[in-house]
């Protein structure tokens, strides 16, 4: 704003043409138009509050997640919430409110984060309670060009010190990057048939989320190695969390140096590969990978190079962007298959219904000379069998929703790293009052359709969440009769393991502490043995017995699942688990059991698929 007053008043001093008035008038609305520095933060009385967006790319899939920072200057303890949008305009299938609340101590700072699904928000700013009063001034924030429709790119987050190197592949003539080539650069998209975005975000690795839903909406992301060593432990685990729930990250050493991934990707690395030259190599982890390169080769890269290495990942990212429509999702997981129409009985009701409310309403009336009579009669008749068909309705569906999961659980008991993924469809005979409750670190992604491409014909309802206490979904997620589907995917840590031991026999004896009943069970050691157990419950114990198998290990497990998404690697995996199966794994097939979430409190009718794919060692 003083930059665009400077200029004016400059001109004014040449010219002499206008008033002063006039200038700092057109300065001020000039500066407030084209330079909006305070958006984001607003300070009501001792209170300020700010609210950084996440960077601006276009992403049709994951989360996009605000930071929120809190500052309470007074002397006693405020609640402020923060909710988005301020105003909304639309009523399809998006965010109509998205809510966060925090307490602040005086004289202490808060922050949190807003975290938005894979829903678009129609609206503009943000509205501010505290102490549960509105606030007149609005909030001003940009708000995320997330599940926009128009969605063609892809965004890659690429942190501030793996710019240069970036741009140096693209351009040779440039060695490093100045504020102004990465302003020129990041505005373009690259263009290998498939489009790609660059993004830098405003803070520094040391100010990264510690969620690694923030990083769910990039399909790669791109970090110098050192400045995640410098970073807080909690961005190195939510990046590490993020690749096993499927995504990709490209650590970047200096020089000729190919750098070393903290113990916690070391640990949990299924697999290791270098390249002939040493100068990068590739580690696999849960559903993701790590890629790990010298700057100086990165550097090298020419387009040739980028657009192989970009495709191969957009390819490897394919299943975590798939969604269906709410057609299909009921064809895949059917959830009123079940409910048959009392075609006969409506029928019959709805004739009793016209000769009661017609003809022998008024036949009776007549013989009781009370005509004006049906000024009440007819709404009392039609009351009595609008309850009946309601009463008919709950006497045939009941009052309890009801749910049906089929979920794939990867479990690595060396780091007791837990990555679920599982679609659960859901009807409700009745609205839930309280919603759906899911942890922080839950993608919840609903299944109305294809946000890759546009679709004109569009539509659906708003929805509420609010994220103060993990994620409650509020208001428009269930509605009464009619089915939703929502994927969910999370990663989190767990304590539940099988035991296993060798016997003196040289065989395999398991005690199964998954805390859930395992209709079958199979054992491949470090050798590619193979063992299997049938019906061990709960807590039980079982000598695995060992099993011959004739045939070859066709595909990873954890390969069919990125290639064909949980329900079809669900499928294929329980037919012929032993194809799936490599050393030292097992593959558990739950019976009725899930460590998918409800999200539904006191869900008592759960009909559940469970599949647990777990590597273990020997128990010392």
């Amino acid at each position: 704003m003083f930059k665009g007053l400077a200029v004016l008043t400059d001109q004014h001093n040449k010219t002499n043409a206008w008033p002063s008035g006039w200038i700092v008038l057109l300065a001020l609305l000039l500066g407030l138009l084209t330079n909006p520095a305070d958006a984001g933060m607003k300070t009501y009385g001792t209170v300020t509050v700010n609210l950084d967006p996440p960077a601006q790319a276009e992403s049709y899939y994951g989360y996009a997640v605000y930071r929120l920072s809190v500052i309470n200057r007074g002397k006693t303890a405020r609640e402020v919430t923060v909710v988005l949008p301020a105003d909304s305009w639309s009523n399809e299938d998006s965010i109509g409110r998205l809510s966060r609340t925090v307490r602040v101590e005086p004289g202490a700072t808060a922050v949190a984060e807003l975290l938005q699904p894979p829903l678009p928000i129609n609206g503009e700013d943000a509205r501010v309670f505290i102490d549960g009063q509105a606030q007149r001034d609005q909030l001003r924030v940009a708000i995320a060009d997330h599940m926009s429709y128009y969605g063609s790119g892809e965004p890659i987050l690429i942190s501030h010190g793996v710019v240069g190197p970036v741009i140096a592949s693209y351009d040779k003539t440039r060695a490093s990057a100045t504020e102004e080539e990465w302003d020129e650069f990041s505005g373009t998209y690259v263009d290998y048939g498939d489009q790609y975005d660059m993004v830098r975000p405003s803070r520094p690795v040391s100010e990264w989320s510690g969620n690694w839903l923030a990083y769910s909406r990039y399909l790669m992301v791109m970090v110098r190695a050192d400045e995640l060593q410098s970073a807080p432990p909690s961005v190195d685990a939510a990046l590490r969390d993020y690749v096993a729930a499927g995504g990709t990250v490209l650590l970047l050493g200096q020089g000729e140096v190919v750098p070393d991934p903290s113990a916690l990707w070391q640990e949990g690395s299924l697999s290791h590969w270098k390249a002939p030259d040493g100068r990068s190599a590739e580690m696999r982890l849960g559903l993701g990978k790590l890629h790990l390169y010298a700057s100086n080769k990165l550097a090298r890269f020419d387009s040739n190079a980028w657009q192989q290495f970009l495709s191969q990942v957009s390819r490897e990212n394919r299943p975590r962007r798939t969604r269906f429509d709410a057609s299909e999702s009921e064809s895949r997981l059917p959830m009123i298959e079940s409910l048959q129409v009392p075609t006969r009985g409506l029928l019959a009701l709805m004739l009793l219904f016209t000769l009661l409310i017609g003809p022998g309403n008024i036949l009776l009336l007549n013989w009781l000379k009370r005509r004006m009579w049906l000024l009440w009669t007819i709404p009392a008749i039609a009351f009595v069998f609008a309850s009946a068909v309601l009463l008919y309705s709950i006497f045939n569906e009941g009052i309890e929703p009801r749910a049906k999961t089929v979920s794939i659980t990867m479990l690595d008991q060396r780091t007791r790293q837990s990555v679920t993924v599982g679609l659960t469809g859901y009807y409700a005979p009745l609205t839930p009052g309280d919603g759906m409750h899911f942890s922080d670190r839950t993608q919840i992604t609903p299944q109305t359709g294809d946000y890759e491409y546009y679709d004109y014909g569009y539509s659906g309802r708003s929805r509420s969440m609010d994220v103060t206490n993990g994620q409650h979904l509020t208001r428009g997620w269930i509605v009464a009769r009619v089915p939703a589907h929502l994927e969910l995917r999370n990663v989190e840590s767990r304590r539940e393991r099988l035991e296993i031991t060798r016997t003196d026999a040289g065989g395999l004896s398991v005690v199964n502490g998954l805390g859930l009943p395992i209709q079958r069970l199979l054992i491949a050691d470090e050798q590619g043995r193979f063992y299997e157990v049938n019906s061990l419950s709960a807590g039980g114990s079982a000598t695995a017995l060992s099993m011959q198998w004739s045939g070859e290990t066709n595909e990873h497990a954890m390969d069919i699942f990125k290639q064909y998404g949980v329900l079809d690697a669900a499928r294929r995996i329980q037919a012929e688990p032993e194809a799936s199966l490599d050393k030292s794994m097992y593959i558990a097939l739950l019976d009725n059991a899930s460590f998918s979430e409800p999200g539904l409190a006191g869900l008592t009718k759960h009909e559940t698929t469970g599949i647990v794919i777990g590597r273990w060692e020997e128990t010392k």
